[in-house]
């Protein structure tokens, strides 16, 4: 209907969904007349096509998951995939199937380690003819070692219109590793024994310490392997670095890394240090029982310290009543390292008169740290001497 003064309508016309399957169908919309004196032009047949609609051949899809992951299996396991034809069932449906893999889009090859043979095929779905077909795959057991392998069952259709299901015209399968293929990481046993070494003079440069490590089991792969040196000492300029990594390439089973010892000529004690594998990269293991060993380096530069006496650092002490006595001055050279007892023994060339009123000899202790010790001692005598021992 159109209003006065309205040169534009509208014919509505509503397309019901059902689950017939159906063919592409044109349909024809033709003006017949005109009221109101009204004419009809030339152009009076509107063509619309409704497109075919629930798969009049049907859709062909897989019913399991589309994602399988199955431990490898001890003894012979067999695994069921099932597909179906549903929807339209009109015409001839051949479907194929394949495997492919593992880790590839390679075909898979009748003759493998992994599935039985057949690992390809195909089904036939005459006129009118749905339901389901069966796909048995037939896994063989795990050898000794093996890495994680995908495999992928893909559907081809090779005759008919039916319609491959796109969320479910392949099946995943995953079979997971089996022992340890990309190995364990440990330290070899010779660097498993705690050595001890002798810092580097200046003009020898830096000492290269070697550690072996070994990948036991498996070999497949290469990895990496990252290191950490640890020590509860300031290690800050001991080394050249204290952390690193190394590979270890794929069939390869034995590497090494260094760690610089640097020279330096502050006096230290003997120190320990820890070495640690602390992570492996490439899917291997470490062994936590052997990713740790231990070394030392030895006592250098006199680290407890080098004692003395100088005479312009000894003194006569008057005190009251004139009693004299003699301010000994221990000084303490290179390291300063722990608490330090020093003997000491004072002495006269007139052995038959004692110079101190008591102890003429005593220990004195040097406190960690400290750089000198003070101690004073009567006196009877004008003249004496002063040795220490330790």
């Amino acid at each position: 209907t159109f209003q006065h003064g309205q040169n534009l309508s509208f014919i509505n016309i509503s397309i019901i969904d059902d689950n017939e399957s159906e063919f592409e169908e044109p349909i024809e919309i033709l003006l017949t007349g005109a009221t109101g004196g009204a004419v009809l032009g030339r152009h009076l047949v509107s063509r619309i096509i409704i497109a075919k609609s629930d798969s009049p051949f049907g859709v062909i899809r897989f019913l399991n998951q589309s994602k399988i992951s199955i431990a490898n299996p001890n003894s012979t396991m067999i695994l069921s995939l099932v597909l179906e034809r549903t929807g339209g069932l009109l015409g001839e449906i051949q479907v194929n199937w394949e495997t492919v893999g593992p880790n590839s889009q390679e075909a898979l090859l009748p003759q493998n380690r992994d599935i039985a043979d057949p690992v390809s095929g195909l089904f036939y779905f005459g006129e009118g003819e749905g339901g389901v077909r069966t796909i048995i795959l037939t896994i063989y057991p795990h050898e000794e070692i093996e890495v994680e392998e995908t495999f992928i069952i893909k559907l081809h259709l090779v005759k008919g219109e039916a319609k491959l299901d796109s969320r479910a015209k392949d099946v995943t399968l995953t079979i997971q590793e089996f022992g340890d293929p990309n190995g364990v990481v440990q330290f070899a046993p010779e660097t498993l024994s705690k050595k001890t070494y002798s810092e580097p003079l200046a003009l020898e440069g830096p000492l290269l310490i070697t550690f072996f490590v070994r990948r036991v089991k498996g070999t497949f792969g290469e990895i990496m392997v990252y290191w950490e040196l640890s020590s509860e000492f300031d290690i800050t300029e001991d080394f050249l670095s204290t952390s690193g990594f190394f590979t270890i390439a794929d069939g390869e089973s034995e590497a090494s890394f260094d760690v610089h010892l640097l020279p330096d000529e502050v006096p230290e004690i003997e120190e320990d240090y820890v070495i640690q594998l602390v992570s492996v990269e490439g899917g291997a293991e470490l062994d936590l029982e052997k990713s740790i060993t231990w070394f030392s380096v030895y006592a250098n530069d006199d680290p407890h310290g080098v004692f003395a006496l100088y005479s312009d650092r000894q003194s006569i002490l008057i005190g009251q009543n004139l009693i004299r006595s003699i301010q000994i001055n221990i000084t303490r050279l290179a390291g300063t390292f722990g608490d330090v007892a020093v003997g000491l023994r004072i002495s006269s060339d007139h052995k038959e008169q004692p110079i101190v009123t008591e102890n003429a000899e005593r220990q004195l202790v040097v406190k960690d740290g400290a750089t000198y010790k003070v101690d004073v001692v009567p006196i009877k005598n004008q003249v004496c001497g002063i040795s220490s021992v330790s």
